[in-house]
């Protein structure tokens, strides 16, 4: 199957990968400026996520989240693979599908 490998400052952190669904690595920074005055150098926040959805059990599925600070890497690699990873939490799918979906 094809999956994402990830390492975080050169560390295996996950290979994700599923039969059939979404996996999605999702890298975000955001300013967030405080109530008192913005501080470019502090009012910031960033992070990664990697997670699925799982078209077969209906699950989401996450196999890592973390906050990052300047500096730190993060590098994902596309492999193909017999194996990949245990998710390290699995929940209800969040967004359902509507009836009109089941029909086509």
């Amino acid at each position: 199957m094809i999956a994402y490998q990830v390492t975080v400052n050169g560390k295996h952190v996950a290979t994700a990968g599923l039969h059939q669904g979404v996996v999605s690595a999702i890298a975000n920074w955001v300013f967030i400026p405080s109530v008192l005055g913005a501080n470019p150098d502090k009012d910031w926040q960033a992070g990664f996520s990697l997670s699925a959805l799982d078209h077969l059990t209906s699950e989401h599925l996450s196999w890592f989240r973390h906050d990052f600070q300047v500096g730190d890497e993060i590098t994902i690699k596309l492999v193909e693979t017999d194996r990949v990873d245990e998710p390290t939490a699995r929940g209800p799918q969040k967004i359902k599908p509507s009836d009109d979906d089941a029909t086509t």
